[in-house]
């Protein structure tokens, strides 16, 4: 199942990298419900609660390298 979700995040401009490489850093966070995708299997644990978490946060982080 797919749907389309809103992240937020930063960008870092291009610029020269430890190697002479010229790279840019892309990072995107963002916090969704499992459940909303079709995610639904749980299992209750012995003191209480649920095994998983039903809010699930989603991180990317992208570096660019220009070829």
């Amino acid at each position: 199942m797919t749907k389309p979700v809103t992240a937020t995040g930063t960008w870092a401009p291009p610029s020269a990298d430890a190697f002479g490489n010229t790279r840019a850093h892309l990072q995107l966070e963002t916090v969704i419900d499992r459940t909303e995708f079709g995610l639904n299997w749980n299992m209750p644990l012995p003191a209480g609660g649920n095994a998983l978490a039903n809010q699930v946060t989603l991180t990317v982080d992208v570096a660019l390298v220009q070829a």
